[in-house]
């Protein structure tokens, strides 16, 4: 497996811009903020959304553009909602969408594992975590999940090993 090492200043640049996106993603259209981040277009896109942002992915994927699906959280909660993009654009376009499962990949889990575990000790690879406290907040900690109120991933911590 090969990961190519980000420079200092590039991962300064990327946080700012993924702060603009974050702030953007809440205040504007999907559409608008994909053109703005994005002015020469997407050639790969990861969705575990749909809905919406994928719709805003498709308009502005580039000629051959792949999509890599693997959720529709969007859709979760929401049994009236469905994740279809404009077929027209995937056509026309001549994107390819592909669905995968986690479980697809097990084979290469051990390989995976170790390379992340050496990436996150070196810190090549950091986390941003929302942790929460205590059995009571396992439910609102769930729910939040399907609302976009975790920043991060989310853990809720039952208590403090020793």
């Amino acid at each position: 497996m090969h990961v190519s090492k980000i420079s200092p200043p590039l991962i300064e640049v990327m946080k700012v811009k993924l702060q603009q996106l974050c702030w953007l993603y809440y205040n504007y259209f999907f559409h608008t903020i994909l053109c703005r981040h994005f002015p020469d277009g997407i050639d790969v896109y990861f969705d575990n959304v749909g809905g919406e942002m994928l719709e805003a992915a498709v308009a502005n994927m580039n000629i051959g553009g792949r999509i890599a699906a693997c959720g529709v959280i969007s859709e979760y909660m929401d049994d009236g909602k469905r994740a279809v993009p404009d077929m027209l654009d995937i056509v026309y376009k001549r994107i390819t969408i592909r669905g995968f499962l986690a479980a697809d990949f097990m084979k290469l889990y051990s390989d995976f594992l170790s390379a992340t575990v050496d990436h996150l000790r070196t810190g090549t690879i950091q986390t941003l975590e929302d942790i929460s406290s205590g059995v009571e907040s396992i439910p609102p900690a769930f729910v939040g999940l399907f609302h976009g109120a975790n920043k991060g991933k989310k853990i809720v911590k039952l208590a403090d090993i020793e």
